[in-house]
C-alpha cells in the first residue's frame, strides 16, 4: 500500500521525536524505509535522552545480563534471535546498546525465546492509538563488538553473513527470525494468488537471500521501486519476492523445520497454505 498525503506529513513531522515508533498505521520496516528515503533521522537530544534512559535502566536493574557464547556459539534459539534481530533489530553506534521494539503481542510470543538466552531489559509502553508496543534490549561491549562485526549496523544496506557462522541443522531458524521480522506471506484463494515478500531500503544488497532461494530451487524476482505522492515527495525501497506455491512452500519447509516456535501468525498462514 502507498503512503498517503497525510500520512507523509505525520513522517515528517513526528519521526524526530518518535523514530520507527512515529504514529503511523504502517510497518516498522515501512516507517524506517521511507525516512531514510525522505532523508529523516530522529534527533540528537532524543537518541541521547534514549540512550540515558536504557543506560539508567540497566543500572536500576543490573539482573539484565545474557550469556554472551549462546551467540559467538549459537544454538537455535540464539539463531532465532540473531535472525529477528537482523530484521527488526537495532544496534546503536553510539552506545552498546542492542534492542528490539515490536507490537506487544509479538514480542510476548518469543519471549521464552530471548528468556532462554538470559535477562533481558524489557519495556511495555504506548503512544497515542497505535497498538501497545513492547521493547527488549540489552548493552553489553563484547555482544555489541559481536553484532558489529557482523555488520548488524549496516544491516539496511548489506548482505547478512552472520549466518554463515551457523551449523547447518540450526541455520533455518535463523531465516525463521528474520521472516517473522520482515518477510510476509500473501494468500489471497479468491484469485489462487501466493505470493512471499521480503522487505528493505532501496540499497539492500540481496544477495544472501538470493543464495539460499537458489539453493532451494526457488525462483525469485527483486523490485526496486520509487514512489511519488501526490505532494512531490519520493519514497524508495526494495523486495525479494517468490510468486508462486510450490516455490513459496519451498521456503517455508525450509525454515519451519526443527522445533517449532516464533510467531504463531505466520506459521498458521503456512499450515492452512500447506493443506
Amino acid at each position: 500500500m502507498g503512503w498517503s498525503k497525510e500520512e507523509l506529513e505525520i513522517l515528517k513531522r513526528d519521526y524526530q521525536f518518535y523514530g520507527s515508533d512515529t504514529p503511523i498505521n504502517k510497518s516498522k520496516s515501512s516507517i524506517r524505509v521511507m525516512a531514510f528515503s525522505l532523508g529523516l533521522s530522529m534527533s540528537k537530544e532524543v537518541i541521547s535522552k534514549r540512550c540515558s534512559e536504557r543506560q539508567k535502566g540497566g543500572k536500576r536493574d543490573e539482573k539484565c545480563r545474557v550469556d554472551i557464547n549462546r551467540f559467538i556459539n549459537p544454538d537455535k534459539y540464539s539463531s532465532y534471535i540473531l535472525g529477528i534481530l537482523w530484521g527488526d533489530g537495532h544496534v546503536n553506534k553510539k552506545s552498546t546498546n542492542i534492542s528490539l521494539k515490536c507490537i506487544k503481542t509479538d514480542l510476548d510470543e518469543v519471549e521464552n525465546v530471548f528468556d532462554s538466552t538470559g535477562k533481558w531489559c524489557k519495556y511495555t509502553y504506548k503512544r497515542d492509538n497505535r497498538k501497545e508496543q513492547r521493547e527488549f534490549s540489552i548493552s553489553n561491549k563484547k555482544l555489541h563488538k559481536y553484532f558489529s562485526d557482523y555488520n548488524y549496523i549496516q544491516k539496511s544496506y548489506v548482505a547478512s553473513t552472520v549466518q554463515n557462522n551457523l551449523d547447518e541443522d540450526i541455520k533455518y531458524y535463523w531465516w525463521r527470525g528474520y521472516f517473522d521480522a520482515d518477510g510476509c506471506l500473501y494468500v489471497n484463494k479468491k484469485h489462487y494468488t501466493v505470493q512471499i515478500s521480503i522487505a528493505s531500503t532501496y540499497e539492500q544488497d540481496w544477495k544472501f537471500v538470493e543464495e539460499l532461494f537458489m539453493k532451494l530451487g526457488c525462483k525469485y524476482s527483486i523490485y526496486r521501486r520509487n514512489h511519488k505522492a501526490k505532494n512531490g515527495n519520493i519514497s524508495y525501497s526494495s523486495s525479494i519476492m517468490i510468486r508462486n506455491k510450490k516455490d513459496c512452500l519451498k521456503f517455508l519447509d525450509y525454515i519451519y523445520q526443527g522445533e517449532v516456535f516464533g510467531l504463531s501468525r505466520k506459521y498458521k498462514k503456512y499450515l492452512e497454505l500447506k493443506g
